[in-house]
């Protein structure tokens, strides 16, 4: 049997589309889905601008360790960009973007993540209902 996708799901360039109406410039589909995925969690309201949604991610912490939430917040956001790219056969490096995003936890939020750590809750995190979830809402996006 061969798998189709549902009739009802958008293009990975209608994606890019909503999230460009709502103030952002992703770069591609795997950098919209990012974005998105950080705005929505962090409950956002447009524009979309990095410096926006990155003030609201700060502010979403609470009373949780800032480091910490952060940290989680970029892999649950590389967790919604493997998912998404597994669901549209997009291509997904694992590796080149967990190491990215070790790069930017340690630049911007002075947090070491080991590589093979990074790479295995990105990969965990992808296969979570919550991160299906996060994905059906992006795409959802009008």
């Amino acid at each position: 049997m061969i798998a189709r996708k549902p009739a009802s799901r958008r293009t990975a360039a209608s994606i890019i589309e909503a999230v460009r109406d709502r103030g952002n410039d992703p770069r591609d589909f795997r950098d919209a889905v990012h974005e998105a995925a950080h705005a929505l969690e962090a409950r956002v309201p447009p524009p979309w601008d990095r410096e926006r949604i990155h003030t609201y991610l700060v502010r979403s912490c609470g009373t949780r360790d800032p480091v910490a939430a952060l940290v989680d917040s970029e892999i649950r956001a590389r967790s919604a960009e493997m998912h998404a790219c597994r669901r549209y056969g997009i291509e997904y490096a694992v590796g080149h973007w967990a190491l990215a995003a070790c790069l930017e936890t340690l630049t911007t939020m002075q947090a070491c993540v080991p590589l093979e750590i990074m790479v295995r809750r990105i990969q965990s995190g992808a296969r979570r209902a919550e991160t299906r979830r996060l994905v059906d809402r992006i795409e959802g996006l009008r």
